[in-house]
């Protein structure tokens, strides 16, 4: 049976809003043998528990479901009564309160609330490893269904259920063209494919079990990146020494090519910001103006590297760029045609491949995929441009890229695939 998880929102901000809490003090009864029967009351727990509750004597009952701080998490249609809760949701090292609803044919009746602390150790924890044949090159997240998507040089895109994050669980395999799978991002129902010499395709996923193949565009380079614009369905293709743009339309599943812009060396990467593309290039950052994308244009913002930009994260007003030997960079791009330098880190031997960000008060949390030196965690302080590093995971393999998502990490490990999270 499929449990329904739904992530967690303080109580407070539900009362702000006055969506998605419950109001206890009005008609519905407390249930004394209605409860929670694991965990105890003041019990501490870790990074997961599988929650249980017991309905009693209670007839007819249509559902259980489960509060945590007052926010509704999960919900479950038969005895037993339980779901399994990975805590990666709420704050860590703090008490929550826990209790369940049960809905009758003619009634709905609370259970009493018990108290329970998460207790985390601080740094790097693997929830879960995957085998993957093939070299692991990048990941998309359909955080929504919980489906992972690892694109593989050599094995096409492979699509996992993550929706447990400590039971990575194979689901399908799409085989592409030459199987040469170098980018791939995911929007609603559709992922769109970098394949190197075969083009950029798009696949209905509505259903994981079997992805459809909808069309392919033979891009005249080597297409190895690829970002989606689902507001104006557009496709934005890192192409070999070129930005390729073709159209989308979601109706019929049609690639259509609009523009290409070309530079002068290789475009290795490239992120989404609003109407911009910033491509990652062999020399640096270049900035494209996309607001009318079939006329894309540089807008003159630019950043010079002296090693290939590998990687790039394109968030608010800031670039944060994986400069391989290079280390990572911090821009600021408040305005597209100047980029400014921040600040910069480096521990050789360095290969940076990828980064992904997490905010947090002060300044930002960057994961840095560090090649085969594996994942390194560094904290940025915006007060004083400071990075230092807080955490490294060594890996016998390569870490090619990451994602950051509700408190855990996904990546792209050569032959394997990582969730991980992170405790400061």
């Amino acid at each position: 049976m499929k449990k329904t998880l739904v992530p967690f929102i303080f109580i407070f901000i539900c009362l702000l809003v006055n969506s998605g809490c419950e109001d206890r003090s009005t008609s519905s009864p407390y249930q004394p043998e209605l409860a929670i029967v694991y965990p105890g009351d003041g019990d501490e727990i870790g990074d997961s528990v599988t929650v249980r509750a017991s309905a009693g004597e209670l007839q007819n009952v249509i559902s259980v479901d489960f509060y945590a701080d007052g926010s509704f998490i999960a919900s479950d249609s038969s005895s037993p009564y339980r779901f399994f809760w990975s805590t990666h949701q709420v704050d860590a090292n703090q008490s929550h309160e826990l209790y369940v609803k049960a809905t009758t044919v003619d009634s709905a009746y609370y259970s009493d609330t018990i108290t329970v602390t998460i207790e985390l150790a601080s740094g790097l924890l693997q929830l879960s490893e995957h085998d993957i044949v093939g070299n692991a090159v990048t990941v998309a997240l359909d955080a929504v269904n919980g489906v992972l998507y690892a694109a593989s040089s050599g094995e096409g895109v492979k699509l996992y259920d993550v929706s447990n994050p400590y039971n990575i669980a194979f689901i399908a395999n799409i085989a592409i063209t030459g199987n040469s799978a170098l980018g791939i991002t995911h929007s609603g129902n559709f992922v769109f494919i970098a394949e190197g010499t075969g083009g950029v395709s798009a696949w209905d996923v509505s259903d994981t079990k079997d992805p459809q193949f909808l069309d392919i565009y033979d891009t005249p380079g080597n297409a190895v990146n690829v970002e989606y614009d689902n507001t104006k369905g557009i496709v934005y293709c890192a192409d070999t020494e070129a930005l390729q743009v073709v159209g989308f339309n979601e109706a019929n599943g049609q690639l259509t090519p609009l523009a290409r812009l070309n530079y002068t060396s290789a475009v290795n990467a490239l992120a989404l910001n609003g109407d911009y593309i910033h491509l990652a290039v062999a020399d640096g950052i270049k900035v494209v103006d996309v607001s009318n994308p079939s006329n894309p244009s540089f807008t003159g913002g630019n950043y010079s590297t002296d090693t290939r930009v590998k990687g790039i994260a394109s968030i608010g007003s800031e670039d944060y760029i994986a400069e391989g030997a290079g280390g990572i960079a911090i821009l600021s791009i408040v305005s597209p045609d100047n980029l400014e330098f921040i600040a910069d880190y480096n521990s050789p031997p360095d290969a940076a491949e990828d980064v992904a960000i997490e905010s947090i008060s002060g300044g930002k949390i960057v994961y840095i995929a560090d090649g085969a030196e594996g994942l390194t965690v560094a904290r940025y302080t915006e007060s004083s441009d400071d990075i230092e590093a807080l955490d490294q995971f060594d890996t016998q393999g390569s870490f090619n890229d990451i994602i950051f998502n509700d408190g855990l990490l996904y990546a792209a490990d050569r032959n394997s695939l990582r969730i991980m999270r992170f405790v400061e």
